[in-house]
């Protein structure tokens, strides 16, 4: 199976970015990965259940902070429904503060092409 992995630092540290919130290893893949211009932030695509109460099954984007080694579940809907819709990474910010996801999910009421097209959508830290 395919992971994310980091090399970084004036010592090339190498972390694997796309773990379980417990440090766990997962069997499921992780792809795509885009890394924030200022290197600290990893946005990337898994099929594994990386985070608590993430429970759909389904191809979810990620964001990994490089600082405190942890994901944040970024295409996550804003009202917790979980329909297991497939998502993908597609870009994050310097800062990791603005996070780019297509999904087929459909997040605001006026998305009237669910479900035969993708969306793209901006996750903000906040």
């Amino acid at each position: 199976h395919v992971m994310v992995v980091v090399t970084a630092g004036e010592k090339k540290t190498t972390t694997m970015a796309s773990i379980k919130a417990d440090g766990d290893q997962t069997r499921r893949p992780s792809f795509r990965p885009r890394i924030s211009p200022d290197g600290n932030y990893v946005a990337y695509t898994s099929e594994a259940t990386l985070v608590p109460g993430e429970l759909n099954d389904a191809r979810d984007a990620y964001l990994w902070n490089r600082q405190t080694a942890t994901n944040r579940w970024v295409s996550a809907d804003p009202l917790d429904y979980q329909d297991g819709d497939v998502s993908y990474a597609e870009g994050v910010s310097r800062g990791g503060t603005v996070t780019a996801f297509m999904t087929y999910s459909g997040f605001v009421a006026e998305d009237m092409n669910r479900p035969h097209s993708q969306d793209v959508y901006a996750w903000v830290q906040g």
